[in-house]
């Protein structure tokens, strides 16, 4: 399967048995396998993210380019 990402943006990051990915304040989760979408929704609070999410085993953290902090459970 295929998931479109653009240059520039996050990476993907796993946690269990999901994938995550970011783009412009929405997080997709996936099931790598078999590629299906999970869910997707916006992360409150952030605008532009570029950096890569932090898995904690538990939480995906992310921080947007202005500095805001999100953590989501994972």
């Amino acid at each position: 399967y295929k998931t479109r990402a653009a240059p520039g943006m996050a990476s993907p990051v796993a946690v269990g048995d999901r994938v995550y990915v970011v783009n412009n304040g929405g997080l997709a989760c996936y099931d790598p396998a078999d590629g299906r979408q999970v869910y997707k929704e916006r992360l409150p609070k952030v605008r532009m993210l570029a950096a890569s999410p932090v898995a904690t085993g538990t939480a995906l953290l992310f921080v947007d380019e202005a500095g805001t902090a999100v953590a989501v459970k994972a």
